[in-house]
C-alpha cells in the first residue's frame, strides 16, 4: 500500500508522525472517550503509522483489553513497537497488513486516522472496517480536508503548496479533501448513530507550525519528478513557506480534521 502514498515511510516518516500525533492527540482522545472506549474492549487501529493512537487505546482499555495496530510499513511499525515498550504500554501489538485487504473480525472499536484520504477506494475499506466490528461495535474515522490549510496573513506560498499536495494525491486516485465525505461513507456501509465533529489545529510557533514545510521536503522529489514544479520553484516555495512559519506574527493552520463515527447495528450483521 505504501507505494501509492504521496508521503514516504520509515524513520523519516516516524519523526513527522510524532509531531502530527502530538497536536492531534487531545482531540483524538476526546473522540475516543466520546464513543465509549472502555476497559476490556478489543480495538483495531488501521493504518496505525507510528502507533500513537494504538498506545493510547491500549492504555484506555487496560488491564483486560487490547489494541492492535495494523500498517503496511514494517519499518515504522518497528519504531512504534519500540516506543510502546519504552513507554511501558501493555496490551498493544503491531502487525504488518494492508488496509485494502483487511479480513478480521471481533473488534469492539475499529479506528483509522488519516488513512482513507490516501486510498483510491475508501468505501471498500470502510466496509471492511464495519465487518471487522462486532454487532454493537463502533467504527471511528478521522481524516483531513486539505482545503483547510490556511495562514494569517494570507500566504500565496501556502496556497500553492496546498494545490501541489492535492494534485499529487489526486494523481494516485485518492482524495485529500475527503473529510466531510466520512459520514456518508459510514452511513453507506450500514452503520447507525452516525456522529460528526470538526477540529482545526492552528499554530503560532514551534515544530507543528513548520509541519507543512516538512511535508513539502518529503514530497519534493515527486513534485519535481512529476513536473508540478521545477527544482528551483520548489526550493523557492519551501523558502517562502519557512519564512512564514518562522515569523512570530503569523498563524499557520493544519488541515481541517473531520471526525465521524457510527455503530454497527446489533440486529443483524452487515454483509456489504
Amino acid at each position: 500500500m505504501t507505494e501509492r502514498y504521496v508521503l514516504p515511510g520509515g524513520a523519516v516518516a516516524k519523526r513527522r508522525l510524532d509531531i502530527i500525533a502530538g497536536f492531534l492527540r487531545p482531540a483524538t482522545l476526546a473522540l475516543l472517550r466520546r464513543v465509549g472506549v472502555a476497559p476490556g474492549h478489543r480495538c483495531l487501529d488501521l493504518g496505525c503509522g507510528g502507533g500513537h493512537v494504538t498506545a493510547d487505546l491500549a492504555r484506555m482499555v487496560a488491564p483486560s483489553g487490547s489494541a492492535l495496530g495494523l500498517d503496511a510499513d514494517a519499518e515504522v511499525l518497528e519504531l512504534a513497537r519500540a516506543d510502546a515498550v519504552a513507554g511501558g504500554v501493555r496490551g498493544a501489538s503491531f502487525e504488518v497488513g494492508d488496509a485494502r485487504e483487511l479480513d478480521m473480525t471481533g473488534f469492539d472499536l475499529v479506528y483509522a486516522r488519516c488513512l482513507l484520504g490516501h486510498l483510491p477506494d475508501p468505501a471498500d475499506v470502510v466496509r471492511r472496517m464495519v465487518r471487522a466490528a462486532v454487532p454493537g461495535g463502533v467504527v471511528v474515522v478521522e481524516d483531513i480536508d486539505h482545503d483547510g490549510v490556511l495562514t494569517y496573513p494570507p500566504s500565496a506560498a501556502y496556497t500553492t503548496y496546498s494545490r501541489v499536495y492535492q494534485d499529487l494525491v489526486r494523481r494516485r486516485g485518492a482524495d485529500p479533501t475527503i473529510g466531510f465525505a466520512l459520514p456518508g461513507l459510514l452511513r453507506d456501509a450500514g452503520l447507525a448513530e452516525i456522529g460528526l465533529n470538526v477540529t482545526h489545529p492552528a499554530f503560532l510557533a514551534g515544530a507543528p507550525k513548520r509541519v507543512h514545510c516538512s511535508t513539502l521536503v518529503a514530497i519534493m522529489p515527486l513534485v519535481v519528478g512529476e513536473g508540478l514544479l521545477d527544482e528551483a520553484a520548489a526550493e523557492a516555495l519551501l523558502a517562502e513557506m519557512t519564512a512564514v512559519a518562522e515569523d512570530p506574527g503569523t498563524v499557520v493552520t493544519g488541515p481541517r480534521v473531520v471526525q465521524s463515527w457510527g455503530r454497527r447495528p446489533v440486529d443483524g450483521a452487515t454483509d456489504q
